[in-house]
């Protein structure tokens, strides 16, 4: 009798951490993002109010950059926000299971994880070569449309220009869209749309200037050239920093590796030793110290170098 009252309040402790874990992790997300809405709109007023009517005529382009490039950060804030609450109450769920089931689903949810975290960093990596490739080719897109506009070239002729001349994955990018001038798109509707699909920095800058041209009209080859010049100063910059820092990303990524294949063979060898880091105290504080001191250094680190890009 006393074990089947154990049972069903066992049963009952982990449907309600469990509800709990997603009612909890649901409002928090309603909060915030309720909150951010309010916080992007008074942004957005304190940026034009900044600039005002102090500078000279031309910064409406500025202004236009400057309001796209925090309507894009905000596109990705609510990508990053949604999946993280929904990461919160997946890791929530999991612990909750965790400590009702023990060890059956230690093996296979860390296995789970190995596979799927592996997939996902192989399609980073891909994603972030390519961003940095194009990022790369971008001075080139700008030279080759003020070269163009100096001629007395359009910005439509630039573009096709473009998507002849330069290698891919830019000659792509641009050959697609004079594929979509030609069949009758408008021009400020292909950039909007290519650079909500890119999500690069530099592309944002072009199509807001140029999106500036067509509506206020004026000459576009001075902004381009400039901001040519400050990209490969960007560039220039970013590249010292990933040489600074290079050996201690090295070290943390051995010593990481190192941990996870400790970790692995104590799991198989040494079993004992390896609960003792789960269910001893002194193991379980010096198993957070270690996962909270290599997450902060990797946090760290990505923070430095994310200042550069």
């Amino acid at each position: 009798m006393v074990e089947n009252s154990l049972a069903s309040l066992d049963a009952t402790l982990v449907t309600s951490l469990t509800v709990l874990f997603f009612t909890g992790g649901f409002a928090l997300f309603l909060g915030i993002l309720v909150h951010g809405k309010q916080a992007e709109k008074k942004m957005e007023k304190r940026v034009l109010s900044l600039l005002g009517d102090r500078l000279p005529v031309k910064t409406n382009t500025q202004k236009i950059v400057l309001v796209s490039q925090i309507r894009q950060n905000k596109q990705i804030w609510k990508w990053t926000l949604s999946r993280s609450c929904f990461s919160s109450l997946i890791i929530g769920t999991v612990c909750v299971m965790l400590w009702r089931y023990g060890d059956v689903l230690v093996l296979t949810g860390g296995l789970f994880i190995a596979l799927g975290g592996g997939v996902l960093h192989f399609q980073s990596l891909r994603r972030e070569k390519r961003r940095k490739l194009l990022s790369a080719q971008f001075p080139e897109v700008l030279d080759l449309m003020v070269r163009g506009g100096r001629a007395g070239v359009t910005p439509d002729e630039s573009i096709r220009h473009v998507a002849k001349e330069l290698p891919s994955p830019l000659a792509d990018i641009f050959k697609s869209m004079s594929e979509q001038f030609n069949i009758g798109l408008s021009f400020e509707y292909v950039l909007s749309e290519m650079a909500r699909k890119l999500e690069l920095r530099e592309f944002r800058y072009l199509a807001a200037t140029l999106t500036a041209q067509r509506r206020t009209g004026g000459h576009y080859v001075d902004v381009l050239e400039n901001l040519s010049q400050v990209l490969r100063d960007h560039q220039e910059q970013a590249r010292k920093a990933e040489a600074v820092t290079s050996e201690a990303r090295l070290a943390s990524k051995i010593i990481t590796s190192l941990v996870a294949l400790s970790c692995g063979s104590m799991f198989f060898l040494n079993r004992d030793q390896f609960d003792f880091f789960l269910y001893d105290p002194t193991g379980q504080q010096l198993l957070a110290y270690c996962i909270l001191s290599i997450g902060f250094g990797f946090f760290i680190m990505q923070w430095m170098l994310g200042r550069f890009k």
